[in-house]
């Protein structure tokens, strides 16, 4: 059998490689990357790596010798590839942002790189590029389609003349008032407020790296009993509060 070369670490190459792995702001390519150098430098072969995260043996073995000719540095950066790079022209790209933005697929509820890509005429890896530059995920929302109806939660916001009067210039716009504690919004809230007062209040953090260390193990441990935030408001109390702000917004159109 083939024995991989062998990888040592020093204390600094490790420390950087064990905060990189358990990183959730890296892309997710590069904390793959640091958790097949870790197992490496720990003796494992490719094989073994491959089987433990779920990729090829040519992969991990590509990683290695990177990292053994390169280091660190060389874990960051893709390698060239052979050809020149093609180049995708603005209203090329404008228009996979429109069909993205205010189209469906006929046969699906929402776009994926395979179906835009043969709809507008470019490769999957191009699609995903751009969808990746303008912060656009398809898959991950149950609707994608731009709505012609804005939400507030702040009804005081619609007093300000700035708001006003671009509203009365698009009047396809419609507003609708969303009463506080309604939204999901809140629910996120609710749970950085549990992450910060027994994590991060009292907490000594020396980088941002080592923050997010501790907000990745408090989420780690959190998600090992997980636990459904529940709306204690009555239905009631909500209707009402929605009565009075269909109120409000009628003596606001009637003035």
């Amino acid at each position: 059998m083939r024995v991989a070369r062998p990888v040592i670490l020093d204390a600094e190459q490790r420390r950087v490689l064990e905060q990189q792995s358990r990183a959730r702001s890296l892309p997710a390519r590069l904390v793959e990357r640091a958790r097949i150098v870790l197992r490496a430098g720990a003796g494992w072969q490719d094989k073994q790596i491959a089987a433990q995260l779920g990729i090829t043996p040519e992969k991990a073995a590509r990683w290695r010798q990177r990292f053994l000719d390169r280091g660190l540095p060389g874990l960051a950066k893709d390698a060239p590839r052979p050809g020149r790079p093609r180049r995708i022209t603005a209203p090329k790209i404008k228009h996979v942002l429109h069909k993205t933005r205010r189209e469906k697929p006929e046969a699906a509820p929402h776009w994926s790189t395979r179906t835009m890509a043969a709809a507008v005429g470019l490769s999957e890896a191009s699609v995903r590029r751009i969808w990746h530059a303008h912060g656009l995920k398809p898959h991950s929302l149950k609707t994608f389609k731009v709505s012609n109806h804005a939400v507030f939660a702040a009804l005081n916001t619609l007093d300000s003349p700035v708001i006003s009067t671009w509203l009365a210039r698009h009047p396809r716009f419609r507003v609708h008032f969303t009463p506080t504690g309604s939204s999901w919004l809140n629910m996120v809230e609710r749970f950085f407020r549990d992450l910060t007062q027994p994590r991060l209040r009292r907490g000594v953090f020396r980088d941002v790296e080592e923050l997010i260390t501790a907000s990745g193990a408090y989420i780690d441990q959190h998600n090992q009993t997980p636990k459904p935030f529940v709306r204690t408001a009555k239905a009631a109390d909500i209707l009402e509060r929605v009565k009075r702000a269909r109120a409000a917004l009628n003596n606001r159109h009637s003035k």
